[in-house]
């Protein structure tokens, strides 16, 4: 990983962490697929707040790709199996 690459990722949490959500969408590339959570999509009913972690693909200093897990483990495991198969 570049560490342009590596840079873009922590710009991207530090923005997170001071709440400034422009800086944050900034640092994905303008084709990642992003899921928000909150409330449900039809019916508007509030999902409850979780612990999540995410496993991220930078690309050419922005963030390409997101994948959200809810555990730790499932997200290293998630993360060997994408290495190993080359993706």
């Amino acid at each position: 990983m570049s560490r342009e690459d590596i840079e873009a990722v922590r710009r991207m949490f530090d923005a997170f962490n001071r709440g400034d959500v422009e800086a944050v969408l900034e640092a994905f590339d303008p084709g990642c697929e992003l899921a928000s959570c909150g409330r449900g999509q039809g019916s508007g009913v509030p999902i409850p707040e979780w612990t999540t972690f995410a496993a991220m693909r930078p690309r050419d200093g922005k963030i390409a790709r997101a994948d959200g897990f809810l555990s730790r483990d499932e997200t290293v495991r998630a993360t060997l199996a994408r290495r190993e198969s080359g993706c």
